[in-house]
């Protein structure tokens, strides 16, 4: 029997959103080589590979292996990944909540670039830390929820990146297209409605306002309204 679609180490429904943004863009039922950077124990990458057998799924990951032996799996760090693979050329790079892992942005995205064919797609999720739950946790307790206040020396999550730093090295790296969803709204989250109206309506003048060169268009895709209720977020960019 095949698998379902877990969670994974994710938040809950980020994974059935990504796979409706591949479906949506890209014809799965061609051999298409997708890699999936961090893979984790590989949930995703590995359903990828049963549901579509024609995909070659590349899995990468420095600290844990996949469950199942159904893809191509790499115990490496990212870059080291990236050194040995210089010559890689993938149609989609999903990225699912592992940025906050990762230092070295830079390059890392200069990577994700390079190692992408031309209109290759690139899937990056992350937790969104601007909610008002977040923002409440942070003005009485010093940190956001998915960040400890005090570091191991081995702290998994530990790198906060905020939704606007994530555009902005999508288009340092060379992407276009850029769309961001917000996704991930638990029933209690709906608890906070009542101050994220309020919030916003302080939030949005400002946003609209605001010098810059981004468009208005642009600044509402990065920061809906559901950037102050949704747990997590998914950036999709083409090269």
């Amino acid at each position: 029997m095949k698998q379902s679609l877990g969670r994974g180490n994710t938040e809950k429904g980020v994974n059935q959103a990504v796979l409706d943004m591949l479906r949506s863009t890209k014809d799965l039922s061609q051999p298409l080589v997708i890699l999936d950077i961090p893979c984790g124990e590989g949930g995703f990458a590995c359903y990828l590979k049963e549901h579509f057998p024609n995909l070659r799924v590349i899995g990468v990951d420095r600290y844990v292996e996949p469950k199942t032996g159904n893809i191509e799996f790499h115990k490496l760090a990212a870059q080291e990944f990236f050194a040995q693979q210089s010559s890689l050329r993938t149609d989609v790079i999903t990225c699912l909540s592992g940025v906050v892992c990762f230092d070295g942005l830079e390059t890392l995205f200069a990577s994700f670039h390079r190692s992408l064919r031309d209109g290759g797609l690139l899937i990056l999720t992350n937790d969104n830390v601007m909610t008002v739950r977040d923002r409440l946790t942070f003005l009485f307790f010093g940190h956001v929820r998915r960040f400890r206040l005090l570091y191991t020396q081995h702290e998994g999550n530990w790198n906060l990146v905020l939704p606007q730093a994530l555009w902005m090295w999508l288009q340092r790296s060379g992407f276009r297209g850029i769309r961001v969803q917000y996704t991930s709204i638990h029933a209690k989250d709906y608890l906070f409605l009542p101050v994220a109206l309020v919030m916003y309506a302080f939030f949005l003048p400002y946003l609209l306002l605001k010098r810059h060169p981004m468009t208005i268009g642009e600044r509402l895709r990065l920061f809906p309204f559901a950037t102050f209720l949704s747990r997590h977020y998914v950036f999709v960019a083409r090269k």
